[in-house]
């Protein structure tokens, strides 16, 4: 089966969290606060595919991406993101409403205004070959190796042994944080591993939009929840949204069921709440949570590019055994 044409792949995903650590083991790569994506490039056809998680095709969104094929030397897969840089910063913001543009005009004038970049973090496929069972090493020296990086098409920045000086930075340039990586890991399609780990800058974290109920002046209250190890929906608590806002008119449009799925016991203060299918994820900031609840939560942006099995109750770092191989989605 040829990849190229089938686009078989889909992203791996970091299976535990922790405080910024230094080791050897380990590659640190920068967050960039984009949009997920697999880039399926083909010199020879003259063909650029990019594929979000969810399987939408976004070349339609990122004209401006579409001759990335001319910059590669050989058939390959990337597995990278799509990012709009906003005064001097990378802006999810503005990148998500670049993929929810739908009228050409729209998506033309904004690609000319504020161009994308597509960032490279790793090679799965190159030459014909299969090559995510290489160590991760490997596989980023073959894919700097086989690049032409240009204005919209770069290599990640990433850096060996000093994780926490290179999430310092990652912070100081207000970015969501760092993953790292460990240098012998293979690379598993749809797999959550405990190979990546998740450095966030802030108490950030993707949840499930379960529900909403509406609250007084114009808001509403969102009702989160994660999965959990055993596959369970656990209620975490919820984040308040201006009723005025596009993302509630993408919450609202959502297909309504009957009654809450969770498998956990949810607070008295959701009745009245209009439950939803789970087909939206949201990021959330805050500032502790403990037992279902987050204190200060505050309401980031819905994630078009996550799927909701992948907002997940991960492990910490001291959890889990350095060597604990892997946790199947």
């Amino acid at each position: 089966m040829n990849p190229l044409e089938n686009h078989t792949y889909r992203p791996m995903l970091c299976g535990r969290k922790a405080e910024p650590f230094n080791d050897s083991n380990y590659l640190y790569d920068l967050d960039y606060s984009g949009i997920r994506c697999l880039a399926y490039l083909d010199p020879v056809a003259q063909r650029t595919t990019l594929v979000s998680p969810t399987g939408i095709k976004l070349c339609p969104r990122f004209p401006e991406l579409l001759n990335l094929h001319e910059r590669v030397e050989s058939k390959c897969v990337l597995d990278g993101e799509i990012i709009v840089v906003n005064n001097d910063l990378a802006d999810y913001e503005v990148v998500k409403a670049r993929a929810l543009f739908k009228k050409k005009y729209d998506v033309e004038a904004e690609a000319k205004r504020r161009p994308a970049t597509f960032i490279a973090h790793d090679l799965l496929y190159f030459h014909n070959d299969d090559i995510t069972y290489h160590s991760l090493t490997d596989r980023r020296k073959l894919l700097a190796h086989s690049m032409a990086p240009h204005a919209g098409f770069s290599l990640s920045y990433a850096v060996e042994k000093d994780g926490r000086e290179f999430f310092n930075l990652a912070r100081h340039k207000k970015l969501e944080g760092i993953i790292a990586k460990r240098k012998s890991s293979i690379y598993y399609s749809q797999t959550r591993s405990q190979d990546w780990i998740s450095i966030r800058n802030s108490l950030v974290d993707d949840f499930i939009v379960c529900g909403y109920k509406r609250n007084q002046r114009n808001s509403v209250s969102l009702m989160l929840g994660q999965y959990n190890e055993r596959n369970g929906l656990v209620y975490q608590g919820k984040v308040n949204l201006r009723t005025n806002s596009s993302d509630f008119k993408i919450v609202r449009s959502q297909r309504v069921r009957n009654r809450p799925i969770f498998c956990s016991v949810i607070s008295s203060n959701t009745r009245n709440a209009t439950w939803l299918e789970t087909g939206l994820v949201c990021r959330v900031s805050f500032m502790t949570r403990s037992n279902g609840e987050m204190k200060y939560p505050l309401f980031k942006e819905l994630r078009i590019d996550k799927q909701p099995e992948e907002a997940r109750i991960l492990p910490t770092f001291d959890e889990v055994s350095p060597h604990a191989g892997l946790v199947l989605t």
